[in-house]
């Protein structure tokens, strides 16, 4: 006996403000250029980022009915019914979380699975932007450090689950910078520099209960003890040619 076949369900796939979204097919009625702002709803700032910077496309809603989306780009209809469906995890937006049903995973990448349905009622505010992460004190016990840049980070070794590398990357607005699939589970991603990219070194890890994961350049290493190195909040290990600032991981959440 064969095993049942995936439901089939299509999706029109855009890029909103550089994440890429999933739409429900049944509820486009079609894709044209803009040709003006009036009616038309930036989908970017409804996920809580910033608006597009260029004309873009409109996407056409029958479902709610008479809206229209702003959006980067189209990539075409796709059949989505045989993706790995995630749900959202703990440390997303109020306002992303409201406007998600969870996250698609279609040959290695991810796609915010959009609830067009959200758009008929009131939204969660959107996050304010982040500010730049202060240096704190340095972890106790042993300690991993890594470079983002050319800042070096230091944080616990025992918040630390393990250290990946990836290429599926899904950049959001919100609290968190992106998600990124492992081990069958999404987890929020945490940028401390300019650099996000779609792929590389993710450092994942635990913090009161909530998953996190930190984009890495590179991973300096685990070190048994730092000590102060001049600046109020920078520390080294000895022989190294590195300063690292302390990570206050409950900032993430804040």
């Amino acid at each position: 006996m064969f095993p049942p076949s995936p439901a089939r369900r299509l999706c029109v796939l855009v890029d909103a403000g550089g994440t890429p979204c999933a739409l429900d097919a049944l509820c486009v009625r079609g894709v044209e250029a803009s040709a003006g702002t009036e009616g038309v709803q930036d989908l970017s700032q409804l996920l809580g980022g910033a608006p597009e910077p260029g004309a873009g496309l409109v996407v056409s809603l029958d479902v709610p009915a008479g809206m229209a989306l702003r959006v980067r780009q189209v990539h075409g209809v796709v059949d989505v019914g045989g993706a790995r469906a995630h749900l959202l995890p703990a440390g997303v937006s109020p306002r992303l979380s409201c406007m998600a049903r969870g996250a698609l995973e279609l040959e290695g990448k991810l796609f915010l699975d959009v609830d067009l349905l959200a758009l008929d009622g009131e939204l969660p505010a959107a996050d304010p932007p982040a500010g730049p992460m202060q240096p704190a004190g340095a972890p106790e016990g042993r300690a991993l450090v890594f470079r983002v840049g050319a800042q070096a980070w230091t944080v616990a070794l025992s918040a630390v689950t393990q250290v990946v590398q990836t290429q599926g990357i899904c950049p959001t607005p919100g609290r968190s910078a992106a998600l990124v699939s492992h081990a069958g589970a999404l987890w929020p991603v945490y940028a401390l520099g300019e650099r996000l990219g779609t792929g590389g070194t993710v450092v994942l890890g635990e913090h009161a209960g909530r998953p996190f994961g930190l984009i890495a350049d590179e991973v300096l290493g685990i070190f048994e003890q730092l000590e102060p190195a001049g600046q109020r909040g920078s520390w080294s290990a000895p022989g190294a040619t590195w300063t690292a600032s302390g990570l206050d991981l409950a900032l993430l959440f804040a």
